[in-house]
């Protein structure tokens, strides 16, 4: 026979548990896996169904009622408001009186669930709860401690729901943070292209007229070089005829030229 603490721990977080095909992984699979293993036998019915049904022999009933509270190992029931009008059952593990709860195992909740841990902050739909006659010894410290261990994990749990939770707010800021600047560079990338392009326009118009400028400079100096060119063959002729006409003066029309000139 399992205590209840070595129960949990071989059941906590397995599926389809139970004792025949009818009931694996139901929530009454996991509540006569625990039966079983206390040596009772089996007796039949819906969830809803068992708090009646129970041997009275094998178990004690107990009402749901102000300040009245399961036990470790107790089984309650619930009536047809829950498990889609056929019940639901699980195995206590602890009662809070401070904050008027509950802690369970359960399956099959919600529907298809693995066996789990779960605290009740209410009473809705308890009809009361089976106290079986002959438990195993666990010690009220051993399952207050259980009790504990689950509580201060629960609340790591919290604290890093909560961490994660900032982070995910802080990654969304920077993104929206990315983006913006990502728009506004891209803003700058236009209006930078924008610029870019003016400039080009404004090169290409001066490349323009400049190459314009310069075609005409070439057609220009090309006219002056043909003139000159024209001014040089004139001059040469110019020369060569006057040399010609000195080489047909004689020696006597020389002098003479010479002296006429004083």
């Amino acid at each position: 026979m399992k205590t209840l603490l070595q129960f949990i721990a071989d059941l906590n977080g397995k599926g389809n548990i139970g004792n025949t095909p009818e009931n694996k992984g139901q929530c009454v699979g996991l509540a006569f896996a625990w039966i079983l293993n206390l040596g009772h036998s089996h007796f039949y019915g819906h969830a809803k169904d068992l708090y009646a049904n129970a041997p009275t022999s094998e178990y004690t009933k107990i009402k749901n009622g102000p300040n009245v509270y399961p036990e470790a190992g107790d089984i309650p029931v619930w009536d047809k408001s829950a498990g889609g009008g056929y019940g639901h059952i699980a195995v206590v593990i602890g009662s809070n009186k401070a904050d008027d709860s509950f802690t369970v195992i359960e399956q099959n909740n919600p529907l298809n669930a693995p066996c789990r841990v779960y605290t009740y902050k209410n009473w809705n739909g308890v009809i009361g709860w089976l106290r079986p006659k002959n438990l195993p010894t666990d010690t009220t410290e051993a399952l207050e401690a259980k009790i504990e261990e689950l509580r201060i994990q629960r609340e790591e749990y919290r604290k890093e729901i909560s961490i994660l939770q900032d982070n995910i707010k802080k990654c969304a800021e920077a993104k929206e943070k990315f983006a913006l600047d990502a728009k506004i560079a891209s803003a700058t990338i236009i209006e930078l292209e924008d610029q870019h392009k003016k400039k080009i326009e404004e090169f290409n118009q001066i490349i323009h007229s400049k190459t314009k400028a310069v075609e005409e400079l070439e057609y220009e100096l090309s006219g002056l070089s043909q003139a000159f060119s024209k001014l040089k063959n004139e001059l040469e002729s110019l020369k060569a005829e006057k040399q010609a006409k000195l080489c047909d003066y004689s020696l006597r029309e020389l002098i003479r030229a010479l002296f006429s000139c004083r």
